[in-house]
């Protein structure tokens, strides 16, 4: 008996040892946020991918009743006769460590309606609503799936609901990348919200054809996609259009000549029309199968290393 318990604390010593030197490196290479490639022009450049939305959830609290925005598949739906809004869709998989030092943030976007619409991406940092601001010399990114790359037209005030806005084609299905010191807060577009001991409560977006906007915008309603949030910390390589390639928009981005006028920030309804919540699961990244099945086939290696060693020295 005292042999086999002998044996016993030999193979749990074994598997601990085996565990304690193998774990940590199997969760940290598994715990890697992977990397989200976008075509640049002919170039291809490489961001980190912080959140796919498959276990995402929004905050009802921060939806606008017009329209809808619901989660489905893994991605965002915006829908709407004239404006879909959502500031606060939950990010479980971000990393902050990542996100708070990015110099651009961007998404998957496709815009399915049947004309132009406006777009603006905001979100809630530290219970505090941001928005994408017309200011700042970093330029904001517009690149479809082929690669090739848009002018950013932005609206000539914050009359797109309170808010500055970009232009997305009829049938645009690309990338933004948002510089991170053009997040700002309403009214104040000069001064970026973007630090390192920032928190992000979620992101969100504004899609809408705005109150009288111009430049003008032609869809009839918005079906608006967005999917795959990233960082983006590198430099763009010179940009050499594809070939083919569409025309992109040739218009310039406007640069407003004086602060623009306080506006009222809009209303946020508490009881949205329609929304889905998905049930709170465990993130992917929380502990990876592949590394418990490791863990598991190292412990029975040792079990059988131990069998062996007893098997002979009975002989």
């Amino acid at each position: 008996m005292l042999k086999k318990l002998k044996y016993c604390n030999i193979i749990l010593a074994i598997a601990i040892v085996m565990v304690t030197v193998l774990t940590p490196n199997l969760i940290s290479k598994a715990a890697e946020a992977p990397e989200f490639k976008i075509n640049y022009g002919t170039s291809t450049i490489s961001g980190t991918l912080l959140e796919h939305f498959s276990k995402s959830e929004i905050d009802p609290e921060k939806l606008w009743s017009q329209g809808f925005v619901e989660l489905e598949d893994g991605y965002i739906l915006y829908e709407g006769t004239n404006i879909a809004d959502a500031y606060s869709i939950s990010i479980p998989n971000a990393s902050k460590d990542i996100y708070s030092k990015a110099k651009y943030i961007g998404f998957e976007i496709k815009n399915a309606g049947d004309g132009n619409v406006y777009y603006c991406f905001q979100c809630v940092t530290d219970d505090k609503d941001a928005f994408m601001s017309p200011s700042g010399e970093t330029e904001i990114m517009l690149v479809d799936k082929r690669g090739t790359k848009y002018d950013i037209v932005f609206s000539d005030s914050p009359s797109v609901f309170s808010r500055y806005a970009i232009i997305i084609p009829e049938g645009f299905d690309g990338y933004v990348l948002i510089p991170t010191d053009r997040v700002t807060a309403l009214n104040d577009w000069d001064n970026s919200v973007w630090s390192e001991s920032m928190n992000l409560k979620g992101v969100g977006a504004h899609v809408s054809l705005g109150e009288n906007s111009t430049p003008e915008v032609d869809s009839s309603y918005i079906e608006f996609y967005i999917d795959n949030f990233f960082a983006f910390n590198g430099e763009f390589p010179a940009y050499v259009a594809p070939e083919p390639t569409a025309e992109p928009i040739q218009t310039a981005t406007p640069t407003p000549t004086a602060t623009p006028a306080k506006t009222a920030e809009p209303t946020i309804t508490k009881t949205p029309e329609k929304t889905i919540a998905k049930e709170a699961t465990v993130t992917d990244d929380d502990f990876p199968v592949v590394t418990v099945v490791i863990i598991s086939a190292v412990v029975v290696l040792a079990i059988v290393i131990v069998l062996v060693i007893i098997k002979r020295k009975k002989k």
